[in-house]
């Protein structure tokens, strides 16, 4: 085991950032390793290699391109990890706060789900109604192919865990897609030229990732974790308010048949 003396503070991405003592543990070699590779690197932005185990959050840290500093622990607020051992880099921005070693929460799919109550989706994942407005819209009021009354809108909280996906389907309101925890999600939406778009959802906005996506009322689309993602916490807020009678799961054949061009993602996203 190595000790580390306790520094009086950190610079990163021009915030102060407080360091805590502590001792190196089981697998932190690696992250020294690769924490070398990256300072022989030209990079613009301090960067962080961090390894984790079932109790300490590790990261190198540089603060200048080629400069090794030392291992501090914390945390960036809204990142989620899961699983032991895993090592990722990332680009710091200002919007960087740090936070002591007690003060780590390590989340996964199974704590969301009881913590907001989540249930199964027809769709796929687990979802949670969080909002419906307690004033409607008359069917007067409404495009055709509405039948009745909807609310103003909805939202809900929608989990995706890896290996896990939301079947194609369409909605007759537009659905907004909020970025909230994990990692990156795709999000593939047929719109109604019959053109596919991809869409990422993250905070990696390096990688050109969004935090916020439309998809336009009766588009059929689909979503699932990207290659590498553990799970992606997510929310879906719809006006009008969604309504399980807009509602309607694809069938691979027909909508294959509609769309041969993209007939490979489609049987690969229906249920």
């Amino acid at each position: 085991m190595l000790p580390f003396v306790r520094p009086v503070a950190l610079v990163i991405s021009d915030m102060e950032v407080p360091s805590y003592p502590f001792v190196l543990k089981i697998g932190a070699v690696f992250s020294i390793i690769k924490a070398l590779v990256c300072s022989a690197l030209v990079m613009p932005e301090a960067i962080k290699t961090q390894i984790y185990t079932n109790r300490y959050y590790l990261q190198n840290i540089f603060l200048l391109p080629g400069v090794f500093c030392r291992l501090v622990a914390y945390q960036i607020p809204g990142a989620v990890y899961s699983g032991r051992n895993n090592i990722k880099t990332y680009f710091y921005s200002p919007a960087v706060i740090d936070y002591p070693p007690n003060h780590i929460i390590m989340i996964t799919p199974q704590q969301l789900v009881q913590q907001y109550a989540l249930q199964p989706h027809p769709e796929g994942g687990w979802y949670k109604e969080t909002y419906r407005s307690r004033e409607s819209i008359p069917q007067v009021g409404l495009p055709d192919r509405f039948h009745g009354e909807r609310v103003f809108s909805t939202a809900i909280y929608f989990l995706l865990p890896q290996g896990n996906f939301s079947a194609f389907h369409k909605i007759k309101s537009d659905e907004c897609w909020h970025f909230y925890a994990g990692d990156a999600l795709l999000i593939y939406v047929i719109q109604q030229d019959g053109s596919l778009d991809i869409i990422e959802l993250g905070n990696e906005i390096n990688k050109r990732q969004s935090f916020q996506c439309i998809v336009p009322a009766n588009c059929w689309f689909a979503s699932r974790p990207a290659i590498g993602s553990s799970f992606c916490f997510t929310g879906c807020t719809v006006a009008p308010g969604f309504n399980f009678a807009d509602f309607e799961l694809a069938d691979a054949t027909s909508l294959s048949n509609l769309y041969p061009q993209h007939e490979k993602i489609i049987r690969e996203l229906c249920r």
